[in-house]
């Protein structure tokens, strides 16, 4: 076979297969594309991708999310400049043009890598949400255990108490909350007589 592809050709095709950026026509401007992102950048880009989906608040926002994985993107794979008002980039990402340029640049990226950020952002959202979850049902046991506890220290003095004592029960529950020390007082006082307060001794 005589006519043979050179060396020098097939170093060509491989530099520019491997490059990692590559510099396309986008309506007259050059626009830069990088093929694949660092680890750091990978962490970077599903940090912000979780952090996008939850209020200062903390309460968590499904309907962020698709936009904030196509404006990261953007933000991570190209040299677009996105607007920093969030009702802009909302514009810019989904208008006709920018939907069109997304759908091209998802053809030029690795799009293993991308599936595999997407994925971890799941993972990362589902363990930040159990996380939440299991710290108010902690708090909830908590207050469950603290009632009960209250309970089983008022079940020895309750009986006997007269129905118009519940007046100076209500009393003790003051604007910082239940002070345990002051019930039990006033019930003991109620139903065995004076009581001298730990604090008088």
């Amino acid at each position: 076979m005589d006519n043979k592809i050179s060396i020098d050709a097939i170093r060509n095709v491989l530099d520019e297969h491997d490059k990692n950026e590559i510099t396309v026509d986008w309506y007259g401007e050059e626009l830069c594309i990088k093929r694949s992102l660092s680890a750091a950048e990978m962490m970077r880009f599903v940090s912000d991708a979780v952090d996008a989906c939850y209020t200062s608040d903390g309460e968590y926002m499904p309907e962020a999310r698709a936009f904030a994985e196509r404006m990261l993107t953007f933000a991570y794979y190209t040299n677009f400049e996105l607007p920093e008002n969030t009702a802009e980039r909302f514009a810019f990402v989904y208008s006709k043009i920018m939907s069109t340029t997304y759908d091209q640049l998802m053809c030029e990226i690795d799009e293993e890598q991308h599936d595999e950020m997407i994925y971890a952002i799941s993972q990362k959202i589902r363990y930040r949400n159990d996380v939440k979850r299991q710290d108010l049902e902690n708090r909830i046991m908590e207050a469950a255990d603290a009632m009960n506890n209250i309970a089983d220290l008022l079940s020895g003095l309750v009986n006997g108490v007269e129905p118009g004592d519940i007046q100076n029960l209500i009393a003790a529950l003051g604007e910082n909350g239940i002070d345990e020390e002051k019930i039990v007082s006033l019930i003991a006082k109620e139903k065995y007589g004076s009581v001298q307060s730990t604090e008088e001794e």
